[in-house]
């Protein structure tokens, strides 16, 4: 993806940085223990992909992103955990990267006041990735047929563990939102 002025340097760093091999065997560990799924190498190559759209995105854009995918997710833990290898990491990328977990799921209609905000701020950090995410592939998020990479990253595990999204969703509310407003200006 072409990097906004002034983080040129993160975005290259972040799309050639090799993750060291005791972060994907930790990964491999908890997927393969937790959601009873052995994941080939090539396989983890695409999530460590997905990770690192995910980190650039997260560099590039001022307002929230979210991993959008399970597996995605649960690199970046292990990555995390790793706390050496990631606050180098984070030094070399120019900024600290927070995780920011949902805190819980909430049962759309019963929500307090504060879980419609929570919930909207996650709503809306969702839609900004899968518009981040189309403009990397160079798609239009209104019109595309093609589900963008970070979304397409889940489609490896079994539907009960993925987390999948339909882009007609997505193409029903932008034009509501105003796809304008979710949009990186180069």
């Amino acid at each position: 993806m072409k990097a906004i002025e002034g983080k040129e340097n993160a975005v290259d760093f972040i799309e050639n940085y090799k993750f060291d091999d005791a972060v994907l065997e930790w990964f491999d560990w908890y997927i393969e223990t937790h959601l009873e799924y052995k994941l080939s190498d090539d396989e983890i190559q695409v999530v460590v992909e997905g990770l690192k759209d995910y980190l650039i995105f997260v560099v590039i854009s001022p307002q929230a992103v979210a991993a959008a995918s399970k597996l995605v997710d649960e690199l970046f833990h292990a990555f995390i955990l790793h706390t050496e290898l990631y606050q180098a990491f984070c030094k070399d990328v120019g900024q600290f990267i927070h995780h920011y977990p949902i805190r819980k799921k909430v049962v759309l209609g019963n929500e307090t006041p504060l879980e419609k905000i929570e919930y909207n701020d996650h709503y809306q950090s969702i839609i900004r990735t899968y518009c981040l995410a189309c403009q990397a592939s160079d798609l239009d998020p209104l019109t595309t047929n093609q589900v963008p990479y970070l979304f397409k990253v889940d489609s490896i595990l079994p539907e009960k563990h993925a987390a999948l999204f339909d882009i007609k969703f997505f193409q029903s509310v932008l034009p509501k939102l105003g796809v304008h407003n979710f949009i990186i200006q180069e």
